[in-house]
């Protein structure tokens, strides 16, 4: 614990010490606890296919840490980033069907409103 502590403690000083904004020290913050979390076993149930999926879950938040640390504001990365997955989807569906599958995604948040909130706490 006193390892982390310092690690914590040394992250803080050097960003505040160099004038970054309290988003990127969070953001720091945040990949540090990440870095903690990856080394925690898997469980052990999961399937190859959703051990790689929660990989590159984990991956994606890592990616919005390292751009808030980079002095990007989290709204502005998540908005490029979500314009891109639209734009991914067009590529295959036309506009219409991105229409549609963000009209599902939005129906999906909805029915699981709670347990979004709750995991989205841990990033």
């Amino acid at each position: 614990m006193a390892r982390f502590t310092s690690a914590v403690a040394t992250i803080a000083a050097e960003l505040l010490a160099a004038g970054a904004p309290g988003e990127a020290l969070a953001a720091a913050l945040r990949m540090r606890a990440a870095a903690i979390e990856g080394g925690l076993p898997r469980t052990k149930d999961m399937t190859p296919n959703e051990r790689e999926l929660v990989d590159l879950a984990r991956t994606g938040h890592e990616f919005i840490n390292t751009l808030q640390v980079a002095g990007i504001a989290e709204p502005v990365v998540v908005t490029v980033l979500g314009n891109v997955l639209v734009e991914r989807v067009a590529r295959v569906r036309g506009a219409a069907g991105a229409a549609d599958w963000l009209r599902r995604l939005a129906a999906l948040v909805d029915a699981n409103a709670d347990a979004i909130e709750v995991t989205a706490q841990s990033h």
